[in-house]
């Protein structure tokens, strides 16, 4: 089941929940007949943190990239920019061999809405270490780059 999430009110918010995700518990109702939504991302980036079992405020944290195509829970797109942020990871999913300063790719769901609202990191692949990785803020891209390919260097 996915962690609980409080209530951000746009998707640079979710570095904020990503932060308390643990300590909060909120829960959030739905009008009946509302469908959740929930989304799946593939987001790039350099793993930051490694949880530690001995130390219960450490997490996943992972700097990745920006995600344009981000859905927030109104339902709209609200891109979120590049960032370091916790990566809750779903119950059996395995960081063992990762490494701080591995580039992976992470996929990730988000549901906003019912009793599963919450968010979680499904899977982990380790990239290449050559692995170019785009850490330009959405803020300073002066064009639209949704019908091309970026190709930038880390920052």
């Amino acid at each position: 089941m996915p962690r609980r999430l409080p209530r951000p009110t746009h998707a640079a918010a979710l570095l904020g929940v990503a932060l308390t995700l643990a300590a909060c518990g909120e829960t959030e109702t739905q009008a009946p007949g509302v469908e959740p939504i929930v989304n799946t991302y593939v987001t790039r980036g350099v793993v930051a943190q490694l949880p530690d079992a001995a130390d219960a405020t450490t997490a996943l944290m992972i700097r990745h990239e920006a995600i344009p195509e981000f859905v927030g829970r109104s339902g709209e797109v609200e891109p979120m920019d590049t960032m370091t942020m916790q990566f809750p990871p779903a119950d059996g999913l395995d960081l063992t061999g990762l490494s701080v300063g591995d580039k992976v790719a992470a996929t990730f769901v988000v549901t906003w809405g019912g009793p599963d609202q919450g968010f979680e990191t499904t899977a982990l692949e380790t990239l290449p270490d050559d692995t170019e990785l785009d850490f330009t803020s959405l803020k300073d891209h002066d064009h639209d780059h949704a019908d091309h390919e970026h190709h930038g260097h880390e920052h």
